[in-house]
């Protein structure tokens, strides 16, 4: 467990650990809550998360992250088999970043928990993830 939560690590920050996260065959759950990450820092972790296979939980509360950022996260998913939780509280993901995890859960089948407080997802955002609840069997908490 690493807990880096309020270290204001940014892109630099994000971009040596990412780099470590790929190869690390120990670390399970990452914390970088509060860490000043944007869409370029989470394209950075969506990358390490395509190939780290031990990661299981990922906290990116209180960051910056935006749509963009959170398809890249996205995506990463529709990869990853190890993850099993992703907490991006209070970002900016809005409607088209809850649509691209959505996307993403229908596919993923080892992802459990998703937590999205405070990312103005509206009604449509909640649509989308409505729709993939119907075909995820995996997830227990949103």
């Amino acid at each position: 467990n690493l807990n880096l939560r309020m270290n204001r690590v940014g892109v630099e920050g994000v971009q040596a650990l990412a780099a470590a996260l790929a190869t690390n065959r120990a670390l399970t759950q990452l914390n970088f809550g509060s860490s000043s990450i944007d869409d370029e820092g989470a394209k950075l972790l969506a990358a390490a998360l395509e190939k780290s296979n031990t990661l299981t939980e990922l906290d990116l509360t209180s960051n910056k992250i935006g749509a963009e950022g959170a398809k890249t996260l996205a995506a990463a998913l529709e990869k990853n088999c190890t993850l099993a939780g992703l907490n991006l509280d209070r970002n900016w993901i809005r409607i088209e970043g809850a649509e691209a995890l959505a996307a993403a859960l229908e596919r993923n089948r080892t992802f459990t928990k998703l937590s999205l407080k405070s990312n103005m997802i509206g009604a449509e955002g909640a649509k989308a993830l409505a729709a993939a609840l119907e075909t995820n069997s995996t997830l227990t908490e949103l």
